[in-house]
Protein backbone atom coordinates (compact mmCIF):
# COMPACT_ATOMS: atom_id res chain seq x y z
CA UNK A 1 0.00 0.00 0.00
CA UNK A 2 2.77 2.57 0.79
CA UNK A 3 4.24 1.88 -2.67
CA UNK A 4 0.87 2.71 -4.28
CA UNK A 5 0.72 6.01 -2.35
CA UNK A 6 4.24 6.93 -3.56
CA UNK A 7 3.30 6.16 -7.16
CA UNK A 8 0.15 8.30 -6.86
CA UNK A 9 2.10 11.19 -5.33
CA UNK A 10 4.78 10.93 -8.03
CA UNK A 11 2.12 11.02 -10.74
CA UNK A 12 0.46 14.05 -9.12
CA UNK A 13 3.83 15.84 -8.91
CA UNK A 14 4.51 15.10 -12.59
CA UNK A 15 1.13 16.54 -13.61
CA UNK A 16 1.81 19.66 -11.47
CA UNK A 17 5.28 20.21 -12.96
CA UNK A 18 3.98 19.65 -16.51
CA UNK A 19 1.16 22.16 -15.92
CA UNK A 20 3.61 24.78 -14.60
CA UNK A 21 6.02 24.31 -17.51
CA UNK A 22 3.17 24.70 -20.04
CA UNK A 23 1.82 27.87 -18.42
CA UNK A 24 1.99 31.05 -20.47
CA UNK A 25 3.39 34.47 -19.59
CA UNK A 26 3.19 35.18 -15.84
CA UNK A 27 1.43 31.83 -15.42
CA UNK A 28 -1.58 33.02 -17.44
CA UNK A 29 -2.82 31.14 -20.49
CA UNK A 30 -4.42 32.25 -23.72
CA UNK A 31 -7.99 31.04 -24.15
CA UNK A 32 -8.50 30.81 -20.41
CA UNK A 33 -11.95 32.19 -19.45
CA UNK A 34 -11.90 35.19 -17.12
CA UNK A 35 -13.98 33.16 -14.64
CA UNK A 36 -10.90 30.97 -14.03
CA UNK A 37 -8.72 33.95 -13.03
CA UNK A 38 -8.56 35.95 -9.83
CA UNK A 39 -9.83 39.34 -10.99
CA UNK A 40 -8.46 42.25 -8.98
CA UNK A 41 -10.32 44.92 -10.95
CA UNK A 42 -12.75 44.94 -13.87
CA UNK A 43 -11.71 47.88 -16.09
CA UNK A 44 -14.64 47.42 -18.49
CA UNK A 45 -14.54 46.61 -22.21
CA UNK A 46 -13.27 43.06 -21.47
CA UNK A 47 -10.12 44.41 -19.78
CA UNK A 48 -9.14 43.23 -16.31
CA UNK A 49 -6.37 43.55 -13.76
CA UNK A 50 -5.68 40.03 -12.49
CA UNK A 51 -3.47 38.23 -9.99
CA UNK A 52 -0.63 36.51 -11.86
CA UNK A 53 -0.03 32.89 -10.82
CA UNK A 54 3.69 33.33 -11.64
CA UNK A 55 4.64 36.97 -11.03
CA UNK A 56 7.94 38.54 -12.11
CA UNK A 57 9.71 40.90 -9.70
CA UNK A 58 9.93 43.70 -12.29
CA UNK A 59 6.15 43.89 -12.69
CA UNK A 60 3.59 45.16 -10.18
CA UNK A 61 0.33 44.62 -12.04
CA UNK A 62 -0.95 42.26 -14.70
CA UNK A 63 -3.72 42.95 -17.16
CA UNK A 64 -5.62 40.79 -19.59
CA UNK A 65 -8.06 41.33 -22.41
CA UNK A 66 -10.55 38.46 -22.33
CA UNK A 67 -13.57 38.34 -24.61
CA UNK A 68 -16.52 35.97 -24.17
CA UNK A 69 -16.07 32.88 -26.30
CA UNK A 70 -12.35 33.54 -26.72
CA UNK A 71 -11.02 33.83 -23.18
CA UNK A 72 -7.70 35.60 -22.60
CA UNK A 73 -6.32 37.07 -25.85
CA UNK A 74 -3.83 39.63 -24.50
CA UNK A 75 -1.58 39.57 -21.42
CA UNK A 76 0.27 42.66 -20.17
CA UNK A 77 2.77 43.11 -17.35
CA UNK A 78 2.96 46.66 -15.97
CA UNK A 79 6.40 47.44 -14.57
CA UNK A 80 7.30 48.97 -11.26
CA UNK A 81 8.37 52.61 -11.07
CA UNK A 82 12.06 53.46 -11.23
CA UNK A 83 12.19 56.81 -9.44
CA UNK A 84 15.09 59.21 -9.90
CA UNK A 85 15.84 57.81 -13.37
CA UNK A 86 15.78 60.99 -15.46
CA UNK A 87 18.75 59.79 -17.53
CA UNK A 88 17.16 56.38 -18.21
CA UNK A 89 20.26 54.46 -17.13
CA UNK A 90 18.35 52.21 -14.72
CA UNK A 91 15.43 51.47 -17.04
CA UNK A 92 17.79 50.75 -19.95
CA UNK A 93 19.44 48.06 -17.80
CA UNK A 94 16.03 46.60 -16.94
CA UNK A 95 14.97 46.75 -20.59
CA UNK A 96 18.15 44.99 -21.78
CA UNK A 97 17.82 42.31 -19.07
CA UNK A 98 14.21 41.57 -20.03
CA UNK A 99 15.04 41.64 -23.76
CA UNK A 100 17.85 39.14 -23.17
CA UNK A 101 15.54 36.83 -21.19
CA UNK A 102 12.84 37.08 -23.87
CA UNK A 103 15.42 36.38 -26.59
CA UNK A 104 16.54 33.24 -24.77
CA UNK A 105 12.94 32.04 -24.62
CA UNK A 106 11.47 33.24 -27.95
CA UNK A 107 14.46 34.05 -30.18
CA UNK A 108 15.84 37.43 -31.23
CA UNK A 109 13.51 40.38 -31.36
CA UNK A 110 12.50 41.35 -34.86
CA UNK A 111 12.63 45.09 -34.28
CA UNK A 112 14.42 47.30 -31.76
CA UNK A 113 13.39 50.95 -31.57
CA UNK A 114 15.89 53.16 -29.75
CA UNK A 115 15.80 56.73 -30.99
CA UNK A 116 15.01 60.36 -30.33
CA UNK A 117 12.37 61.77 -32.65
CA UNK A 118 13.36 64.47 -35.10
CA UNK A 119 13.14 67.98 -33.65
CA UNK A 120 12.99 66.94 -30.00
CA UNK A 121 14.43 69.36 -27.46
CA UNK A 122 15.01 66.44 -25.05
CA UNK A 123 18.54 65.60 -26.12
CA UNK A 124 20.54 66.10 -22.90
CA UNK A 125 21.93 63.19 -20.91
CA UNK A 126 19.33 63.80 -18.18
CA UNK A 127 16.33 64.22 -20.53
CA UNK A 128 15.53 60.58 -21.29
CA UNK A 129 12.48 60.15 -19.01
CA UNK A 130 10.91 63.45 -20.06
CA UNK A 131 11.45 62.63 -23.74
CA UNK A 132 9.80 59.23 -23.27
CA UNK A 133 6.91 60.79 -21.33
CA UNK A 134 6.29 63.25 -24.18
CA UNK A 135 6.63 60.52 -26.87
CA UNK A 136 9.76 62.15 -28.28
CA UNK A 137 12.09 59.31 -27.28
CA UNK A 138 11.31 55.65 -27.99
CA UNK A 139 12.85 52.51 -26.50
CA UNK A 140 11.04 49.30 -27.43
CA UNK A 141 11.54 45.82 -28.86
CA UNK A 142 9.03 43.67 -30.70
CA UNK A 143 8.82 40.10 -31.87
CA UNK A 144 6.81 39.97 -35.10
CA UNK A 145 3.91 37.59 -35.50
CA UNK A 146 5.11 34.06 -35.22
CA UNK A 147 4.39 30.68 -33.78
CA UNK A 148 5.80 31.12 -30.28
CA UNK A 149 5.15 28.65 -27.44
CA UNK A 150 1.90 28.88 -25.51
CA UNK A 151 -0.15 30.30 -28.38
CA UNK A 152 1.75 33.61 -28.37
CA UNK A 153 1.75 35.48 -31.67
CA UNK A 154 3.13 38.97 -30.86
CA UNK A 155 5.40 40.26 -28.10
CA UNK A 156 6.17 43.92 -27.30
CA UNK A 157 8.55 45.25 -24.64
CA UNK A 158 8.38 49.01 -24.17
CA UNK A 159 9.77 51.69 -21.87
CA UNK A 160 7.44 54.37 -20.51
CA UNK A 161 7.72 57.32 -18.14
CA UNK A 162 5.23 58.75 -15.64
CA UNK A 163 7.22 61.90 -14.86
CA UNK A 164 10.48 63.54 -15.88
CA UNK A 165 12.27 61.25 -13.40
CA UNK A 166 10.13 58.08 -13.15
CA UNK A 167 10.41 55.28 -15.71
CA UNK A 168 8.86 51.81 -16.09
CA UNK A 169 8.48 48.98 -18.64
CA UNK A 170 5.47 47.18 -20.05
CA UNK A 171 5.55 43.74 -21.59
CA UNK A 172 2.60 42.65 -23.75
CA UNK A 173 1.80 39.32 -25.35
CA UNK A 174 -0.99 38.72 -27.87
CA UNK A 175 -2.53 35.45 -28.94
CA UNK A 176 -2.77 34.34 -32.56
CA UNK A 177 -6.52 35.03 -32.50
CA UNK A 178 -6.33 38.56 -31.05
CA UNK A 179 -8.02 40.14 -34.08
CA UNK A 180 -10.91 37.68 -33.98
CA UNK A 181 -11.15 38.08 -30.21
CA UNK A 182 -11.44 41.86 -30.51
CA UNK A 183 -13.81 41.63 -33.48
CA UNK A 184 -16.01 39.17 -31.57
CA UNK A 185 -16.26 41.63 -28.73
CA UNK A 186 -17.19 44.46 -31.11
CA UNK A 187 -19.81 42.25 -32.78
CA UNK A 188 -21.36 41.48 -29.39
CA UNK A 189 -21.60 45.24 -28.71
CA UNK A 190 -23.25 45.86 -32.10
CA UNK A 191 -25.79 43.10 -31.47
CA UNK A 192 -26.67 44.62 -28.12
CA UNK A 193 -28.01 47.77 -29.83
Amino acid sequence: MPCLVRVALSAAALVFVTTISNAGPFGLEFGQPISKLKVVQNLGDNSYIVAAPTPNSEFVQYGVYAAPGYGVCRIVGFGKDHDGDASGIEIRQVFEGLKTALTEKYGSSTNVYDFRHSGTIWSGWNDFAMGVKLNEITLAASWDPGNYPGGISNIMLEVGARTSTTTYVTLAYESANMKQCHAGSEEKDKNAL
